[in-house]
């Protein structure tokens, strides 16, 4: 069955008729609650700032996971294997969404890939509460913060997630899609079986954010201003790592939605540079790793390098002494 809501008569005779597309499909639509159209003019700029942002992202999220996995130390960690379960699960959904979210001509084809992205997204909030529990023992609870919660993690990553598209599917399968494309219904309901996890992860990463950011200011020698700034600053790269950004997705019920809906594309559309930046490019760690990796690799080429100079530096010495005619 082909979805024709959304389409628009360019062209017609007796035996066919040409349609022409009038609606785009921006990372708005996956917080989108309610049937109100954003105007047409907006949503050609937001799909278009989507499929940009989202290609970036998606670049940055694979150097991310190459160069965790690239790293022994790394992938062995706890803490960089959340970051490996978070970056993938964001990477595979954005690839999804840039393929698939359109493909609205099949009903089964479609309805199969928003159970997918269903599951997907859930699963990138489910592994960015990890992230916030995680940062929470290691910073507030020290103790006992070296035990393996990764079964744990991993239930609320994938298992969770799972749960909850099975039952939605059990439920409501026949109207799980949207007309104009392939994520959840919003006239039936569906979508709030994304938006309450989501707004649940997001108020327990808030609390999360709250409490580390005071562990952070009382832990700064100085003055009350540096204990400000290095507050500000944490939180400031915590928040789109945790999904606070995605909160813009729930003020765009209100009058200023249009404006919310722009703020919800940029921020949370650039999630996977910023996690990009946050885990790599800023980071000491992973920044002293290539550092060595790159001295390893220099400290094993010089020395052939030497070799074939002193090598030549001999045979050079035996043409001088017995000169050839």
């Amino acid at each position: 069955m082909y979805s024709v809501i959304g389409q628009s008569e360019i062209n017609g005779s007796d035996d066919f008729i040409t349609c022409q597309s009038n609606h785009t499909t921006s990372f708005a639509v996956l917080m989108q609650f309610n049937e109100r159209p954003i105007p047409a003019v907006h949503d050609r700029v937001m799909d278009s700032m989507t499929k940009a942002f989202t290609a970036v992202s998606i670049v940055s999220l694979f150097i991310t996971i190459s160069i965790f996995l690239m790293f022994e130390t790394l992938r062995n960690s706890e803490r960089y294997q959340i970051h490996i379960h978070l970056a993938a699960s964001l990477m595979v959904a954005l690839c999804l969404f840039l393929i698939g979210m359109e493909m609205t001509n099949n009903k089964i084809v479609c309805t199969v890939i928003a159970m997918l992205l269903h599951f997907l997204f859930l699963s990138v909030f489910g592994w960015m509460m990890v992230e916030g529990i995680n940062l929470y023992f290691k910073i507030v609870k020290v103790y006992g913060s070296e035990k393996n919660r990764m079964p744990l993690y991993i239930g609320i990553g994938y298992g969770i997630p799972a749960a909850i598209v099975i039952i939605s599917g059990a439920l409501k399968f026949d109207n799980y899609t949207s007309p104009t494309s392939c994520w959840l219904d919003v006239q039936s309901g569906l979508i709030w079986a994304f938006g309450a996890p989501a707004i649940a992860v997001i108020l327990i990463n808030s609390v999360l954010l709250l409490l580390i950011g005071r562990i952070i200011f009382k832990a700064v020698v100085g003055t009350k201003a540096d204990g400000t700034r290095a507050s500000l600053k944490g939180t400031l790269i915590l928040t789109p790592l945790l999904g606070i950004t995605w909160v813009f997705g729930y003020m765009s019920l209100t009058g200023a939605a249009i404006v919310f809906q722009y703020l919800f594309v940029i921020c949370n559309s650039l999630q996977g540079f910023f996690i990009f930046m946050a885990y790599c490019a800023l980071s000491k760690e992973v920044q002293n790793h290539i550092k060595t990796a790159v001295d390893r690799h220099r400290n094993q080429v010089e020395p052939r390098t030497n070799t074939l100079m002193t090598e030549d530096t001999k045979l050079a010495d035996v043409k001088s002494k017995y000169p050839t005619n």
